[in-house]
């Protein structure tokens, strides 16, 4: 029989401390987490913000530079402009002079040639393939507003360009040529409603000399006009492209006025030139008929006012004094006249008026005695020449006055059309202040986290249950 060996009596030296059980390890982090939190909470923030400040930093930066690197490849191939309608029309859908608006003209032929144009590249690039490569869009601001698409009306597009690596010039530089030709043709469309000096081409085969004379000095007259009302908006202006200012456009006018046109009326009325001397004559004496009619009625009206004058007395004063009261009421004599001046004025520019008709009679007169005299074919000639010359020159200050005006327009705070070009810069192209802001976001995340991971409340642990209390339970 093997006989069991009896186990050696263990026993604990006399400074041995207990164990310290679950329990008390858990009381102990417990009251350590209670005297943390009783720390500012600020305080406690910073601490933490210290302690992880490399690895906060460390990922703020890898967000920054992994967004800067995204964005930049994205748009480094693509350039972008948003344009604006500035016009109250435009939130009708409307263009200034009350059409409808079509945001995909600025794919048209016609803006296309003219940017290529300007570019210089004529004949190397394609219209319709540089077309193809301009985008218009207009639903992101249709989302951010939130509205359905049959119900909103956009007034501001946003148009890209992708890059073509065949084309030498950068895709940033050919959209801002793009847009520049777009508000040109836009602007000669549409917003140009004010201009008052359409291209015509007369013919002047069919006028008799007389009338075009007189056709011409109408054209001028409006000249004059327009460029006056212009100076006394902006005397400073200067055009960009002629370097001209509506002060030296009056200037070429009034040329033009003393000097061709005034050669070519005096050389008309001098020699009594006319194509078709009966009907030039009969026209004379019909305006003779009508001017004699005007000057029956200025001296009409100037003999009743001469008349009303004399049958007052010499001795009557001009002006008589009334009893009245001024404004606190206190009670005064008001000197007034009587209107005797104002009949003598009257009277006097009747008269003028009258003797301005007579000449205009006489010159018609005159011109009648010409015009029966006949004139050769070398006179008319010459007038014809003269003609010629003048209103080619009165076309060409036209053209160069509807210029300098359209750029006046243009450049004006309340300009039709805006453009913001998107992407200019290397800033514009990573996006860096998405980048920080999404940095700075991606921290304060990882911040928080890391707040709550050192200032967790410890947790009891779950007793397991007793075999007793198990047995229990099943039973």
């Amino acid at each position: 029989m093997w006989s069991k060996k009896p186990k050696k009596a263990t026993s604990k030296p006399a400074d041995s401390q207990p164990i310290s059980t679950t329990e008390d390890l858990l009381s102990t982090t417990a009251e350590q987490w209670q005297q943390e939190m009783e720390t500012p909470f600020l305080q406690r923030v910073f601490q933490v913000l210290h302690q992880r400040s490399r690895l906060l930093l460390c990922a703020m930066a890898a967000v920054v530079l992994g967004s800067s690197v995204f964005f930049y490849f994205r748009n480094n191939g693509v350039a972008g402009a948003v344009l604006s309608l500035n016009y109250e029309e435009s939130t009708q859908g409307l263009t200034p002079s009350g059409g409808r608006f079509s945001p995909s003209e600025i794919r048209s032929e016609e803006v296309m040639t003219r940017a290529i144009e300007y570019a210089g590249l004529t004949g190397t690039v394609d219209p319709l393939e540089l077309s193809q490569r301009v985008g218009v869009d207009s639903s992101f601001n249709r989302d951010m507003l939130n509205v359905d698409e049959d119900e909103y009306i956009a007034t501001s597009y946003y148009i890209t360009l992708s890059d073509d690596p065949e084309m030498d010039l950068a895709p940033q530089e050919m959209l801002k040529l793009i847009l520049k030709a777009y508000k040109d043709v836009f602007f000669e469309k549409y917003a140009d409603t004010s201009t008052v000096f359409p291209k015509v081409e007369i013919d002047y085969s069919g006028m008799e000399y007389l009338d075009i004379v007189s056709y011409l000095d109408v054209r001028l007259s409006k000249l004059s006009g327009f460029l006056n009302d212009k100076i006394n908006e902006d005397r400073e202006f200067t055009s960009a492209s002629t370097g001209l200012t509506f002060k030296q456009l009056l200037e070429m006018q009034n040329n033009l006025t003393e000097l061709p046109y005034a050669q070519l009326s005096a050389y008309v009325w001098e020699h009594g030139i006319a194509k078709n001397a009966d009907l030039s004559i009969q026209t004379l004496e019909y305006k003779n008929k009508l001017l004699r009619q005007s000057y029956e009625e200025y001296m009409d009206k100037y003999q009743i006012r001469t008349d009303t004058i004399d049958a007052y007395q010499n001795s009557m004063i001009d002006s008589v004094l009334i009893p009245t009261y001024d404004n606190n009421h206190e009670y005064y004599m008001s000197r007034t006249k009587i209107g005797i001046d104002d009949l003598a004025l009257e009277a006097e520019n009747y008269l003028e008026q009258a003797k301005g008709t007579q000449v205009s009679i006489d010159r018609n007169l005159d011109m009648i005695d010409k015009i029966e005299l006949g004139s050769t074919d070398a006179q008319r000639a010459a007038a014809d020449a003269m003609i010629e010359s003048l209103d080619a020159e009165i076309a060409e200050l036209e053209a160069l006055v509807t210029q300098v005006n359209r750029e006046y327009l243009n450049a004006q705070p309340h300009n039709y059309l805006s453009v913001q070009f998107l992407y200019s810069g290397i800033v514009d192209k990573v996006n860096l202040k998405f980048g920080i802001v999404l940095g700075v976001a991606v921290g304060a995340v990882l911040l928080l986290g890391f707040y709550l991971d050192t200032y967790r409340a410890p947790r009891k642990p779950r007793r397991k249950p007793s075999r007793k209390a198990k047995t229990a339970a099943t039973t």
